[in-house]
């Protein structure tokens, strides 16, 4: 992320090479990420941000974390940014979680089932044979 290297911010990605994302998701997951770091790298002051994707019950977990300043959920605001991620994961059928303590950073995790990675799209044609 262009962001976080001009900010002097390490990124570690750790992805486990059992884990995917379909295909027709990976945009929505990319976004959700980008938004993510942004907004970590923006409100956050982290020197670290780890993205990690690994298999979990059956789908995928994909989580971006960081150890920046972190903030209470109860006394913020939510913002745009947060909003759009939860509306891409909606719109694939995954969920997104948002975990944070004041002073210990940010954890977004978005988990896709099972059943989202082998249903595919809605458009896609299943096979007659």
């Amino acid at each position: 992320s262009p962001l976080a290297q001009s900010r002097d911010i390490m990124l570690h990605c750790e992805f486990d090479p059992h884990a995917s994302v379909p295909e027709w998701a990976r945009r929505d997951v990319y976004r959700i990420a980008q938004e993510a770091i942004t907004n970590a790298v923006r409100h956050g002051a982290p020197t670290r941000i780890d993205l990690c994707l690994q298999p979990s019950d059956g789908g995928t977990r994909f989580e971006v974390a960081d150890n920046g300043v972190g903030f209470s959920l109860n006394t913020v605001t939510l913002g745009t940014g947060i909003r759009g991620m939860r509306e891409r994961a909606a719109a694939i059928g995954a969920e997104l979680r948002l975990e944070t303590t004041v002073g210990k950073g940010t954890c977004v995790l978005l988990i896709l089932p099972q059943l989202v990675s082998e249903l595919g799209p809605p458009h896609t044609p299943r096979s007659t044979q």
